[in-house]
Order: structure tokens, then C-alpha cells, then sequence
């Protein structure tokens, strides 16, 4: 991100494909408050998006 007010422009890098293990790792660090890891543990389906 670079300028400020009317001038602000956004620029995108390279795509991040680690958020979810890094989600669930994160959690496991921080006491599993939220239960990402077990969201991941095999078995278990994701949610599916649909457009």
C-alpha cells in the first residue's frame, strides 16, 4: 500500500496457499481456544463455496 487519502494505491504480491495450516497451527500454539486443528484432522470435511 503506498500514498494516503485520494492518492492511496493497493498493490497484490504472489497468492498464500498456507493460511489454513497456518490457522490451525496458530491455534494449537495459543491453547486450541478456537479448534481449527481438529476442523483439520482427517475426516473431517471443509465447507464448500459455491459462487
Amino acid at each position: 500500500m503506498t500514498g494516503s487519502g485520494t492518492t492511496t494505491a493497493l498493490s497484490f504480491g504472489d497468492s498464500y496457499k498456507k493460511l489454513r495450516d497456518d490457522l490451525a497451527a496458530w491455534d494449537q500454539a495459543h491453547g486450541d481456544r478456537y479448534g481449527f486443528a481438529a476442523g483439520t484432522a482427517g475426516g473431517q470435511a471443509p465447507k464448500q463455496i459455491t459462487v
